[in-house]
């Protein structure tokens, strides 16, 4: 089965009345913004992670909080695992 550029379109076009955070359209494929919301995410979570390692190693009175174990062979840290239940949902903040 081959699908036509106006089924395209028309397959996009709806995709973009899907977005969960706005109650419009929006100019861009709603899994394209979510992709970018988890790469964020992700980069703010990793930076307080070196953020941590670094004010615990220059003796920061306050109590940092636990940071993820370090990925194998020394590189950058993990992400936490996905709970099960999360696993096959959706996830929108």
């Amino acid at each position: 089965m081959t699908t036509t550029s106006k089924e395209m379109q028309a397959l996009i076009n709806n995709l973009c009345y899907t977005y969960a955070s706005g109650t419009q359209s929006v100019s861009i494929v709603p899994p394209a913004y979510y992709a970018q919301k988890l790469t964020q995410r992700a980069r703010v979570y990793l930076a307080q992670v070196s953020d941590t390692a670094s004010s615990s190693s220059s003796g920061s009175a306050a109590a940092p909080a636990p940071a993820p174990a370090p990925a194998p062979g020394g590189g950058p840290k993990q992400l936490p695992e996905i709970k099960d239940e999360l696993k096959r949902s959706m996830f929108y903040c």
